[in-house]
């Protein structure tokens, strides 16, 4: 009795490890996405669960896998710099810096470090 359950499992489970495996591959343009990208992606950083993060000219553009999502900074300037580190995605933009946290309704909320410098100059070229 083992022997015939054991034949039909095999020549069922065989053929289907032969198939193999083909990823899903999507292609997106900023129509899709349902607003611009801007022009420019400057950086990118992934977290533990597979999110992509992306610094643009319009904001910090976030790919969880199935939407993408725009969210600006403050005072709405470039961000040049995104690198994710734990719970955090630190970017640096034009005159400022800080990060972005998911508050407990799933929103991405930006804190800047700049008051940390005090009246220290940030000079930048970028007009």
């Amino acid at each position: 009795m083992k022997y015939p359950l054991l034949i039909a499992f095999l020549a069922i489970a065989l053929p289907l490890q032969a198939a193999g495996f083909r990823p899903v591959i999507t292609n997106y343009s900023p129509a899709d996405q349902g607003f611009s990208m801007g022009s420019q992606i400057w950086s990118c950083s992934q977290d533990w669960n597979g999110a992509v993060y992306f610094a643009t000219n319009k904001g910090l553009m976030v790919f969880d896998g199935y939407q993408w999502t725009n969210t600006s900074l403050p005072d709405k300037t470039i961000v040049r710099s995104v690198k994710v580190i734990g719970n955090r995605i630190y970017v640096g933009a034009y005159e400022d810096f800080g990060y972005f946290q998911y508050d407990s309704y799933g929103d991405l909320v930006f804190t800047s470090l700049r008051p940390l410098l005090g009246d220290y100059p940030m000079n930048n070229e970028e007009p």
